[in-house]
């Protein structure tokens, strides 16, 4: 009866990994060994996928010094070899001696804990750290740098842990094409039908790895593994997209998997005030990589904050053309804002960004605000409306037309996606031609969007400024002169009105209110 209690006791010490190291403690690491909540919610979810049929790659990202290694390079091999010593674990590493020291700690953890633990231990005649194997002859553990070749058996649990070295190896396109096609044609090949590939690293670029990956997965037409990817930030906070999805109060409601408000840190080696320290002295790129898992482009993204250029009154040049972009909204002091661009081409070439409105407003203050910049700007400055793919865009176009009689009012029409429109824009501004007027109060609202649009799919939350230039943008590089509007055209815009599209547009005036 009591060898019966002593097994159920040990069953429960080593049922997870992580219990196996809390088991072992100061044996194995000379101190107790912290499952935070964030090793409990990752292993639950790797322990799941370990133990479904069929292929999988998962990439895990977390901040550095966390921990990582020590859980995926030790703690997770040693247990999973326990539980199912006929298997194989494959641990690939950026080079040869970091792999090695793993295998290293792996083999001597499993010489000295595993017949306690497992009723198993290591082979006497095959315990190199570089591979070694179980006592059974069947199960054991392979290490190798990535650009070393992978050969020898298959394997039913590969971890790939941190493959770039670092900095250099991520701007090293040559260095991320080798790691690649090691992973395309050795990793790969020593896939089993249930096989599962474990991809753990600090995220350097947006083509690192784990970038060529996810990019792989995202790919159309692709019927390979299925790639799942989990990041751990250090700070707690929405993705972009999801910023774009929620309201204000939504906003504040908002928990990530972790149960973390927005801006609390990871609750681990460091504190929060470690992080704050850290976001405040390393550059974006760095944040966003390495702690944020959400690598961006280091020069300062597509509108890098030093390639404005700035007039004055004097400086000034006459302009061709010009154009007022909105991007409208109709919440009052909340919500998306509306924005309305001014901007003009200058009989030098370049792009002048006159003026800029913007506001949260109901939709009787929109309407106004539209009519007053009108009128300041004149009847030779077209007038664009956004319009949204969905919704009764053509409707509330039509209605724009008929209070702004005398101007010409067109459609900027939505296509592709924000950034396939903004890279025309991006390219001008990259290249110093794109002026902002000096001394301005908006500047830094504008200046502090623009920087945020790195180009990969990762924009601010509002980003309405960044899309009236665009547009503007487009409109006054196309070829011809506007056509001023013509105000016996707007009978025909009344007729077009039939009485159930006026309701309609009536209709959505108050929705939009409300």
């Amino acid at each position: 009866m009591r060898d019966e209690q002593a097994a159920q006791d040990l069953a429960q010490h080593i049922a997870t990994p992580a219990l196996m190291g809390q088991y072992l403690g100061k044996r194995l690491f000379g101190r107790p060994y912290k499952v935070y909540p964030w090793i409990q919610h990752l292993e639950q979810k790797v322990l799941y996928e370990i133990l479904q049929p069929g292929r999988k790659i998962i990439i895990v990202s977390v901040p550095p010094q966390n921990g990582k290694t020590t859980y995926f390079g030790l703690l997770l091999p040693v247990w999973y070899l326990g539980m199912n010593p006929g298997h194989q674990v494959i641990f690939i590493s950026y080079n040869e001696p970091q792999a090695s020291k793993w295998g290293l700690r792996s083999r001597d953890t499993f010489k000295r804990f595993g017949p306690e633990l497992f009723g198993e231990g290591v082979h006497p005649s095959k315990d190199s750290q570089l591979d070694w194997s179980l006592t059974n002859g069947f199960g054991g553990m392979m290490s190798a740098g990535i650009l070393g070749g992978i050969t020898g058996n298959p394997g039913h649990l590969i971890i790939a842990d941190d493959l770039l070295k670092g900095d250099e190896d991520a701007g090293s396109a040559a260095v991320k094409a080798k790691i690649e096609g090691e992973i395309q044609n050795s990793v790969f090949s020593r896939f089993q039908n249930n096989t599962k590939l474990l991809v753990i690293a600090t995220r350097w670029a947006e083509d690192d790895p784990s970038g060529r990956l996810i990019a792989m997965a995202q790919a159309e037409g692709y019927k390979g593994r299925p790639v799942e990817v989990i990041n751990i930030k250090a700070i707690a906070e929405p993705t972009f997209d999801e910023r774009q999805e929620m309201s204000d109060e939504e906003l504040e409601e908002w928990r990530d998997f972790l149960g973390r408000k927005e801006g609390e840190a990871l609750v681990g080696q460091f504190d929060q005030g470690f992080y704050e320290e850290v976001r405040a002295t390393v550059d974006s790129h760095g944040w966003y990589s390495l702690y944020q898992g959400e690598p961006t482009v280091r020069e300062g993204g597509m509108f890098p904050i030093d390639r404005w250029g700035y007039y004055n009154s004097t400086t000034m040049p006459d302009m061709k053309k010009r154009v007022r972009v909105w991007d409208l909204a109709a919440s009052e002091n909340k919500g998306d804002f509306s924005v309305g661009t001014l901007m003009g081409r200058g009989s030098d070439g370049n792009f002048y960004v006159l003026d800029r409105a913007r506001f949260r407003k109901g939709a009787d203050g929109v309407m106004q605000e539209v009519k007053d910049a009108a009128q300041r700007d004149g009847h030779e400055v077209t007038v664009l409306i956004e319009q949204e793919r969905a919704g009764a865009g053509k409707t509330v176009l039509a209605m724009y037309q008929r209070e702004l009689v005398g101007f010409n009012v067109e459609e900027a029409k939505a296509e592709g996606s924000k950034e396939s429109r903004a890279t025309p824009y991006s390219n001008e501004q990259r290249k110093g031609n794109i002026y902002l007027p000096e001394g301005k109060p908006w500047l830094k609202e504008w200046r502090d969007e623009h920087v945020q649009m790195d180009g990969t799919g990762k924009r601010p939350r509002h980003d309405d400024q960044i899309d009236t230039g665009a547009y503007a943008f487009k409109f006054l590089t196309e070829g011809g002169v506007s056509e001023f509007w013509d105000p016996s055209m707007l009978n025909q815009v009344n007729a077009a009105l039939d009485p159930e599209a006026q309701m309609e547009a009536f209709a959505m005036q108050r929705a939009l209110a409300g």
